[in-house]
């Protein structure tokens, strides 16, 4: 699971003590502190800055969290596990074992996988589609920054359609 804590200090420019229930990327770090400390390095980056939630705005709590990773020790090729998190709930998809589905308001630690069940067989599906067919799952259109990003990380081909997204 990834769960990290993003913790920031600068008191210039944060309120102290201020505590923001969102879901950022690690992605987000470099632009915000880069937008914190007034810096603009020109750099065309598929992440965003955070600063105006780390001085009170709201957050669109609703933004996924895409993420990858490999896992597994001293071994060739590494199987691959990528998780794609929402405000309620999280599915993690495995090379090598059943994926995983959590309910994040019932079981906040991710301790009770949901599945098999029909719920996670059909957050599977919904995910295997998002990476595989251009971002369109659920009849739904990706926004185009979602889009893009996934492009950029790879998730999804090339010149392939994100619905509205370019």
């Amino acid at each position: 699971s990834l769960r990290i804590p993003a913790i920031y200090r600068y008191p210039r420019a944060i309120p102290g003590g201020l505590r923001i229930d969102c879901q950022v990327a690690g992605s987000d770090l470099t632009p915000t502190v880069l937008d914190l400390v007034g810096v603009q390095d020109g750099v065309e980056r598929d992440a965003h800055s955070r600063r105006a939630w780390l001085q009170g705005a709201p957050c669109d709590a609703a933004e996924p969290v895409v993420s990858s990773t490999t896992y597994g020790r001293f071994v060739a090729v590494p199987p691959v596990a990528h998780s794609l998190r929402l405000p309620t709930e999280k599915v993690i998809l495995y090379d090598d074992k059943e994926t995983e589905l959590f309910d994040l308001l019932a079981d906040a630690g991710e301790t009770r996988s949901l599945a098999p069940s029909g719920r996670s067989r059909d957050a599977e599906a919904a995910f295997r589609a998002l990476l595989s067919t251009g971002g369109q799952a659920h009849g739904q259109d990706l926004d185009p920054q979602t889009c893009e990003m996934l492009k950029q990380l790879g998730y999804i081909e090339g010149d392939a359609p994100c619905g509205g997204a370019p």
